[in-house]
């Protein structure tokens, strides 16, 4: 593995990473009041476009990241989408 490939897994890594205290704290509070619906919305949509360029590109690394990252984000926007704002309310 050379340096590119290195430095792309451990930005894709840090990035996945970093969504993961959110999907924590919603999945505890049960509460997704204060996060940006449109936020979401955008990020995700910008995820699928990601994994299709890399997908064609073959990058096999920034695949695998933005797909793991979506699953995340997607949960969080679905449990925005359902209304989940009080907390406890699931």
């Amino acid at each position: 593995m050379n340096l590119v490939d290195t430095l792309g897994i451990v930005a894709g890594f840090l990035s996945t990473l970093a969504f993961l205290p959110q999907v924590i704290k919603v999945c505890r509070t049960q509460s997704t009041k204060g996060i940006s619906l449109g936020m979401y919305v955008l990020y995700s949509l910008g995820l699928v476009l990601w994994a299709v360029y890399a997908w064609m590109i073959e990058a096999w690394a920034l695949f695998g990241t933005e797909i793991i990252t979506g699953l995340m984000t997607f949960y969080i926007l679905v449990m925005k989408v359902k209304g989940f704002e009080d907390e406890g309310r699931f």
